[in-house]
């Protein structure tokens, strides 16, 4: 992964604005695939990324996940073809599992947050298994921002095992 050195900024001369604020700065060059087969949920956390700075490429299923991870790898340029995979759990093709399972045999070691409405304890272990984060349904958009900054790679430490063990 590319390191650049730390970013700071004089306030005074230069106020920050929403591209130049620091939080904005961050995260500006963090990829996020969010893959979700509802649209609405979709354009919600899509919304609320790239609110917060986060550059979000768009999947509405695993397959279209899988492909969109080929084309962006595909650039010389690239270390990693997304910095964060942001998947639902049940998708009618590829589901998230399998998705994060193919993505697991790949050279990318790129964290995944889950997304599930219904978070059994089956699930929840299979996801542990995975290496991944649960983010269960309902869930405020707080609490999604604060997991997908804690997964994100420049972050240090482990990650939680789900939305409760941020609290």
């Amino acid at each position: 992964m590319l390191m650049t050195p730390p970013i700071t900024l004089d306030e005074e001369e230069c106020p920050p604005t929403e591209r130049t604020s620091p939080r904005a700065i961050l995260r500006q060059r963090a990829r996020i695939l969010v893959v979700d087969d509802d649209p609405d949920m979709r354009e919600i956390l899509v919304a609320a990324l790239t609110g917060e700075g986060y550059e979000v490429v768009e999947a509405s299923s695993g397959a279209e996940a899988a492909s969109r991870i080929e084309q962006l790898s595909a650039h010389e340029w690239t270390n990693n073809p997304v910095d964060l995979l942001l998947t639902d759990v049940r998708m009618p093709d590829v589901d998230g599992l399998a998705l994060t399972r193919k993505l697991r045999g790949t050279r990318w070691p790129i964290p995944v947050v889950m997304i599930s409405a219904y978070p059994s304890r089956a699930l929840r272990a299979e996801i542990s298994a995975l290496h991944a984060v649960l983010l269960p349904k309902p869930f405020r958009i707080d609490s999604l921002r604060r997991i997908v900054a804690l997964a994100l790679p420049h972050r240090s430490g482990p990650l939680p095992p789900s939305e409760e063990g941020l609290k």
